[in-house]
């Protein structure tokens, strides 16, 4: 054994962060630590590591330790990239020929060949490994393990990333029959209170002409049926009382947009051809030339440095070389959150500049996990996260003919990479986008364009066949 945690807890004041009563980590066990933003991921972590004390309970660790930290910075690394720092803190930690390897966000800045080179170490390493990543292509080839934090609890899943996602799916449904069955259970009951209660109220008087031994008897027989009734009614509204209350879980609504009104019959939204950019003496594209069709989703991949944003600024320019068809509106996202007003609510942004109505609007902003009240809460009290997907959503909901995204998913969580997946999946018009999740690629994206040499190369297809073809080293061809 490498690792055990006994009777861990950790609050921040009220909140419940972390509460795990056991776990244990042994040689050549890899488990990945999932949760929202904010669940207690890192946390967890450093108080492995010493930088935070729990509240109560132990932590032991056998071994040497080494840490692979989301915001450490490498020494003598202050002058390199981001992709760069990170590669060194991941060589460092390597070396330090850890029996167990903590890694919080390492694929941080990483493009798609140096993730790809990680994974493959990960995999190998003889150690324990605790993974905190949002990259699910990465958890799904490294992880035998999943610990799952919500709310402060902590659910330990004896699987691999995939077999953990299906057991979810499991609990769901499960939760959503209890709910189906308290509903039916609720129903019945208030049916039955109100049937007795209407079937007493309607117990008739003995006649006026009736005598008065018939009116006895009669009255005594009423007297009976209604004590009856009313026993039988009061029993059900007990019974209604003491019924354990399921809260329903949350189900999310069909998306279906509608751009008639704005929509464009050209079958070819851009056409770039013959585009070269330099930086002084350094040319980082030549002659590139590739087309975006109309009401598809293509991403655009290649290393870092390789020239991606560039490229989205060209276009979104409309630089010589750059053909667009008549009346073309581009929504260009570049990480940049100056669109939003921190003074109004969620909704209130949202709203700003939609093409449709606020019924559909907050079934997207559901959707991007904006839900119920949260919509009238001030994007000045949200998240970088959540300012990030109320960025993206404004885009999305302003009616454009095509949305140029520049790494929309960098930042977000799990589930708000799913989250958007299935909006852009549903968005009718076309969408260009940088991104070196493979995961939100192949959800998202029906062709690849990719940079090799300055210049730019397209496949017809999605992520999964492409990686087929070139054995996932595409960003070495």
């Amino acid at each position: 054994m490498l690792m055990e945690i006994r009777g861990l807890e950790k609050s921040y004041g009220a909140r419940p962060i972390v509460t795990i009563k056991r776990l244990a980590l042994y040689r050549g066990d890899k488990l990945a630590v999932v949760g929202k933003n904010g669940s207690g991921k890192t946390t967890l972590l450093k108080m492995i590591t010493g930088e935070e004390e729990p509240d109560a309970g132990r932590i032991a660790v056998c071994g040497r330790l080494s840490v692979i930290g989301q915001f450490d910075t490498p020494e003598d690394r202050q002058a390199y990239s981001g992709g760069e720092k990170t590669s060194a803190l991941i060589d460092r930690a390597f070396n330090d020929m850890p029996d167990l390897l903590l890694a919080d966000e390492p694929t941080t800045n990483l493009d798609m060949e140096s993730i790809e080179r990680l994974e493959t170490r990960l995999a190998a390493f003889d150690g324990a490994l605790m993974l905190v990543s949002h990259d699910r292509t990465l958890l799904r080839n490294v992880c035998t393990k999943v610990l799952d934090i919500e709310n402060g609890n902590c659910a330990l899943y004896n699987c691999g990333y995939e077999d953990y996602l299906a057991q979810k799916e499991l609990e769901r449904s499960a939760n959503m029959a209890q709910y189906e069955a308290f509903a039916q259970e609720r129903s019945r009951l208030k049916k039955v209170a109100e049937d007795k209660a209407r079937q007493s109220s309607s117990v008739r008087r003995a006649p006026k002409r009736m005598g008065n031994s018939e009116a006895r008897l009669h009255k005594m027989g009423g007297q009976k049926q209604k004590a009856k009734l009313d026993r039988a009614a009061k029993a059900a509204r007990s019974r209604l009382n003491q019924l354990e209350k399921v809260e329903k879980p949350w189900q999310d609504k069909d998306i279906s947009f509608d751009l008639q009104a704005t929509k464009i019959h050209s079958p070819v939204l851009v056409s770039v051809s013959g585009v070269s950019k330099s930086y002084g003496e350094k040319c980082v594209l030549e002659d590139c030339g590739f087309t975006v069709p109309n009401g598809k989703k293509t991403a655009l991949i290649g290393p870092n440095g390789a020239g991606k944003t560039t490229l989205l600024e060209l276009i979104a320019a409309r630089v010589s070389g750059v053909e667009t068809c008549a009346h073309l509106r581009i929504g260009y996202f570049k990480q940049d959150l100056s669109s939003l007003d921190l003074s109004s609510s969620v909704l209130g942004n949202a709203m700003a500049n939609a093409a449709y109505d606020q019924q559909f609007v907050r079934t997207i902003l559901a959707r991007l996990l904006f839900r119920r009240d949260e919509v009238h809460h001030m994007a000045s009290t949200l998240s970088g996260g959540e300012r990030l997907k109320l960025a993206l959503a404004k885009i999305i909901l302003s009616g454009f003919h095509l949305l140029v995204l520049d790494e929309p998913t960098n930042f977000l969580d799990i589930e708000s990479r799913s989250a958007l997946e299935a909006v852009l999946g549903a968005y009718p018009g076309a969408v260009l986008f940088v991104s070196h999740d493979r995961a939100f690629i192949d959800a998202v994206a029906e062709r690849i364009v990719y940079i090799k040499d300055r210049q730019t190369h397209t496949f017809e297809g999605r992520w999964a066949a492409l990686a087929q073809e070139t054995k996932g080293t595409v960003n070495r061809l």
